[in-house]
């Protein structure tokens, strides 16, 4: 997705944060020292195959975060029969994983179809991804695909809705400017005395 990695790299499987070692790498069936962002490359990895899951992230040791909720801009497609309500459970596909997460609109109690909102989507279990990563979602059930969006804060704070501040701030994480944004994460996050690591893993900045 980014990035390079090379053999002898350290890395961690998220998100159960199981480090390893990379032993060898292929690049489209080929041998290789150093694979690169959009090529398709296989990995072996000094663990065992049971401890790796489907769906799971292979990252370099720190550079992601686990959670439990995403803050998201969700858009519905125009040609759905659906609509998602406030509370609404939702199948949410990212990468080649798939987590039962619950829809919880920030300014409205219903988003229909064509429509983009505002959201935070609550987790049964911990996932990895970060901020600006795209996903997809289908209805509950009868299983179909209903939308997706772009991740806008992969480690937020539970949100209360319709509170202006909360919508402000997704604003500014949608179409801010650098400065705005490093600016709001570094507000957000001064309750526990930020350092820069953190920072980057909130905004994506290097």
């Amino acid at each position: 997705i980014e990035g390079s990695c090379r053999t002898g790299d350290e890395v961690s499987l998220m998100p159960t944060g199981i480090n390893a070692k990379i032993r060898s790498i292929q690049v489209y069936g080929q041998e290789a020292e150093q694979a690169f962002a959009g090529q398709r490359t296989a990995l072996n990895l000094t663990v065992k195959t049971e401890a790796i899951d489907r769906g799971s992230v292979v990252a370099r040791p720190g550079s992601m975060i686990k959670t439990f909720m995403v803050d998201v801009r969700l858009y519905l497609l125009e040609n759905t029969q659906r609509t998602v309500l406030n509370n609404s459970h939702v199948h949410f596909y990212y990468g080649s994983d798939e987590v039962i997460g619950k829809v919880v609109l920030l300014d409205r109690d219903e988003q229909l179809p064509g429509e983009t909102a505002y959201a935070q989507i609550r987790f049964e279990h911990e996932i990895a991804l970060k901020r600006l990563d795209h996903f997809a979602i289908r209805f509950y059930s009868p299983l179909e695909t209903i939308g997706g969006g772009l991740v806008l804060d992969a480690s937020p704070r539970r949100h209360k809705r319709r509170q202006e501040d909360v919508l402000a701030s997704m604003q500014i994480k949608d179409t801010g400017t650098k400065e705005e944004l490093m600016e709001r994460f570094l507000e957000e996050e001064s309750p526990v005395f930020p350092d820069t690591r953190l920072l980057s893993l909130k905004t994506g900045f290097p």
